[in-house]
């Protein structure tokens, strides 16, 4: 996937399911599971997250992590144990996972933590 570097993280983005439904919102929480303050990309009041899509034996980027608001918006933090839920509309049918950029000891997002893959049918 394209994005900025990963590093071993205490990061966890989680589906809340093995499989979704096509045309129907795939949810998923971010956890922190470390011990520092962390700050997750936003866009408005959702998490700023992209997807990938499982071709061959590698991953493919099926939608980016943008923002179309043309305005700063601070990151969302989350404290040690913190977790938030959101979601992402995914249209096609296949393997994929999400993926959130983060950031730690300021609001600079630098690094990208990805959930393990989920199915849509």
């Amino acid at each position: 996937a394209c994005g900025g570097p990963t590093e071993p993280s205490d990061v966890a983005v989680i589906p809340t399911a093995g499989t979704f439904s096509l045309d129907h919102y795939a949810r998923f929480v971010v956890r922190n599971e470390g011990r520092e303050t962390i700050y997750v990309g936003r866009c408005g009041q959702r998490v700023q997250a992209g997807l990938d899509r499982r071709v061959g034996l590698g991953w493919e980027n099926e939608m980016a992590a943008l923002c179309i608001l043309s305005f700063y918006m601070p990151p969302l933090q989350l404290a040690p144990g913190e977790s938030v839920m959101d979601s992402v509309l995914v249209r096609s049918a296949g393997t994929f996972r999400v993926f959130v950029g983060y950031g730690r000891g300021d609001d600079r997002i630098l690094y990208n933590a990805w959930s393990g893959g989920f199915s849509v049918n």
